[in-house]
């Protein structure tokens, strides 16, 4: 371990506290000239449960706690972590980016093209490049589960999965009535709701779900065997068991305990659904998700969405920065992305636009208020998500460094995260600018 000042400020961010700790658990990896400079699993995954506790699930059918997924105990490397927003810039964006290398897709694209339903609508006219930047006007949030009457599902509503083209074709219906905050590529606006529109898209050009396609053609080539979405429609991968990391109980916040009942009324998955939630040691309620996404307009979708959903462990995603930092090449010199779409990617496009957030396609660039902290280099660019995840590269520093935390075991209304993250990244830059790492 070389970082001795980036590791002291995760490890005095790791507790049980919610007044003084960020997180119970945490895993960092930095990687500096293709060499791992740090590689730290700080604090517990999940609490130890109480011998013989008993777990009854109030969504769903009884459920064990903990469940044979769940990552117990002391944190480790290799433990698997809902990405949250990760999603939009390790499967979404570059996916877009694949297909636009692959003659399939343009920027400048509007979204009636390819859904017609959209035509006339708000929607309809903005662009992929819009909806990659954030500036397609749509708010933060689209609700599907509070218009689930308003998504159709042809065909069979069954555990198998047989309504998932009604939902996504469904979703992007919902989106397209919603009202736009400003004129589309005038200002800044964070937006989910557009990433799942980006996610369908994928799917409706590809002929295959997100899920697959990103694993195909981005996953396995860069050899992240422990990356990938966790659908619904199938049992959790085998080799996942006793390595996820639990997120957040649904009961914690009206939202969640919203679309938890909206999610059961419905009936779809229900068994998965239920064997993807434990209890906490010492209650009775099963509640706490564990392999399947927190968001609930991805796990609306089956788990499968363009803004959230993806799990993936510290070292898979540290293989995912490097590619960037070789011009879009993996380990075996195969082109993944071609130069061109990961120079595009890097590139700001927002300046000009109300809001103060620099965006390249899918990544945020440097300013004051984000994670890549006070020392970022101009040519730094990165990503956060909800659950206390971030992955961040330098190529001129050739660093790429990887967060990973479970916060939202502690509480989601914690704001020490956003500048836990600068901390940490302030000193990464610090002590990477002052050795000959």
């Amino acid at each position: 371990m070389v970082l001795n000042y980036a590791s002291q400020v995760i490890t005095a961010a790791t507790g049980s506290d919610p007044n003084r700790h960020a997180f119970r658990g945490a895993v960092a990896v930095v990687i500096a000239n293709d060499r791992p400079v740090l590689e730290l699993a700080a604090g517990t995954a999940w609490p130890e449960p109480e011998p013989a506790a008993a777990s009854t699930a109030t969504s769903g059918p009884p459920s064990a706690a903990p469940a044979s997924q769940a990552a117990v105990g002391p944190m480790r490397l290799d433990y698997i972590f809902d990405l949250a927003s990760l999603t939009k810039v390790m499967a979404t964006a570059p996916s877009v980016l694949l297909l636009v290398d692959h003659g399939l897709l343009a920027l400048d694209d509007p979204v009636q093209l390819f859904f017609p339903q959209a035509a006339g609508t708000p929607l309809g006219l903005v662009t992929v490049r819009q909806l990659l930047l954030h500036t397609s006007g749509l708010p933060q949030q689209a609700d599907l589960f509070a218009s689930a009457y308003r998504m159709p599902c042809p065909g069979p509503a069954d555990a198998n999965g047989g309504c998932r083209d009604g939902l996504v074709g469904g979703a992007v219906s919902v989106i397209s009535k919603m009202r736009l905050l400003t004129p589309p590529g005038t200002n800044v606006n964070y937006s989910c709701a557009g990433y799942i529109v980006l996610g369908a898209i994928v799917e409706a050009v590809a002929g295959c779900s997100l899920h697959d396609f990103a694993t195909e053609n981005i996953f396995e080539p860069l050899g992240m065997a422990d990356t990938g979405f966790f659908p619904l429609d199938r049992p959790l991968p085998a080799t996942a068991c006793g390595r996820v990391v639990p997120t957040e109980s649904r009961s914690t916040n009206p939202r969640a305990s919203a679309y938890a009942a909206a999610f059961t009324q419905r009936g779809l998955w229900l068994d998965e659904w239920s064997a993807r939630h434990i209890a906490a040691p010492g209650s009775s309620i099963a509640d706490t998700a564990c392999g399947v996404v927190y968001d609930d307009e991805s796990g609306w979708l089956g788990g499968v969405a363009g803004n959230t959903g993806l799990f993936s462990t510290a070292r898979d995603i540290a293989a995912f920065g490097r590619m960037w930092l070789h011009e879009g090449a993996g380990p075996d010199e195969r082109q993944v992305l071609s130069g061109a779409a990961v120079a595009a990617a890097k590139r700001c496009y927002t300046s000009q636009c109300s809001g103060g957030d620099m965006r390249g396609l899918g990544w945020q660039l440097p300013s004051a208020d984000k994670s890549l902290g006070d020392w970022a280099f101009p040519d730094s660019f990165g990503h956060a998500g909800f659950t206390g995840t971030g992955l961040w590269i330098t190529p001129s520093l050739s660093l790429v460094t990887v967060l990973l935390t479970n916060r939202l075991q502690l509480s989601r209304d914690c704001n020490r995260m956003p500048r836990l993250r600068k901390l940490f990244n302030n000193a990464v830059f610090a002590e990477v600018t002052a050795t000959s790492i």
